[in-house]
């Protein structure tokens, strides 16, 4: 994968430079004379969201994201990321593998038609991506050489997003608990303790809700341990997809297929949906829950979202930093010291025999 433009645009003032967005102005800058112009609006829309079941029937005709003329693909983690032709691509920026190989470009696929803009531009996710590494601790102290912030790219990452409405009946045991205060004779006299009684009743119920945009990651070449904040976004920020939101980024395919993600969305869902279930469940405790979902107006969205991504190689094993496009939200994984940890624990147990001597030895 490499950083470079999706499509060319010639620029207003010196008709010789391309264009790229601009995530700090939300417009679009040369990159020749540094003049700022407004996104045109040719490529305006509106947000689709597709029913799953007839998605699921028929055949997408697959089409470019950002007007790339060219597939690859990486052998070692799956992604597939579009380039223009002039951007040579050495590397996999996700894993930093070599193994880049052309993709014939054949198979049905579905097009992007909404996408959340880089609000985050290239400084300030050094920033933070700098700040991140500031915090960690018991890391070696060559990592910031290591981890350097010129393989920081960015790119735009594939995501589904579900919205249904799901009705749930839900049965289960509730407890109520009362407690009896018991006396009992004892050497030092009477004692009096409080014991607990749970009285079971069954109860069952329902419960219907709405799910909108549901996010689930489309792409492989993420690192499974990255999770949690990182991939939260406003999707109200959601906008119509425009090939000039993708100037001067990369945009990966989708290698989750539909099918797949949505699975991972119903058992996503299904959880959330139990859990809304025990605050419904009277009494004081639970047992035995168990509960039903029945999924309807299930519909979805392919989405394009931002993502700043480093990746480095340290002593033969490959770490990811990401930051957020749109939040600029940090998470990332990194090598820890061997020596810094045996000093920390070294140090423990010495102010540990400290306190133990000074304890065994008190001072008159």
């Amino acid at each position: 994968m490499s950083n470079g433009p999706s499509r060319a645009r010639v620029c207003e003032h010196c008709l010789s430079a391309q264009l790229a967005w601009d995530a700090k102005e939300s417009r679009l800058r040369c990159q020749g004379c540094g003049s700022l112009q407004e996104k045109s609006d040719s490529d305006a829309g509106i947000i689709v969201e597709h029913d799953l079941n007839d998605a699921l029937k028929h055949r997408r005709v697959r089409g470019p994201i950002g007007q790339g003329t060219r597939l690859l693909r990486c052998e070692t983690c799956r992604a597939e990321i579009e380039i223009p032709d002039e951007i040579s691509a050495t590397h996999c920026e996700f894993c930093r593998s070599p193994l880049v190989i052309p993709l014939h470009d054949t198979e049905d696929h579905n097009h992007p038609e909404s996408l959340i803009p880089f609000a985050i531009d290239r400084a300030s996710a050094e920033r933070a991506f700098a700040k991140w590494l500031q915090s960690l601790w018991l890391r070696p102290r060559s990592l910031r050489t290591g981890a350097s912030l010129r393989q920081l790219h960015g790119v735009y990452i594939p995501y589904w997003a579900f919205g249904c409405e799901v009705t749930t009946r839900w049965s289960a045991d509730s407890g109520y608990t009362h407690y009896e205060v018991v006396s009992r004779q004892t050497p030092r006299g009477e004692e009096k303790t409080r014991v607990a009684h749970t009285r079971w009743q069954p109860s069952s119920g329902s419960r219907h809700d709405r799910y909108t945009d549901h996010l689930v990651c489309a792409s492989r070449g993420l690192a499974s341990e990255l999770h949690g904040d990182i991939h939260r976004f406003d999707t109200r920020g959601l906008l119509p997809y425009s090939n000039e939101y993708v100037l001067g980024f990369s945009a990966e395919r989708y290698a989750v297929e539909l099918r797949e993600a949505w699975q991972q969305a119903r058992s996503e869902i299904g959880s959330k949906q139990s859990a809304r279930c025990l605050q419904d469940i009277p009494g004081d405790t639970q047992r035995d829950v168990r509960t039903t979902h029945q999924f309807q107006a299930v519909q979805f969205k392919y989405v394009l979202l931002p993502m700043w991504i480093a990746a480095y190689e340290y002593q033969g094993k490959v770490h990811r930093f990401l930051v957020n496009g749109q939040t600029g939200e940090v998470e990332g994984t990194a090598p820890r010291s061997a020596m810094k940890i045996a000093l920390l624990v070294l140090t423990v147990v010495m102010l540990i025999a400290l306190v133990f001597y000074a304890f065994r030895n008190p001072q008159p």
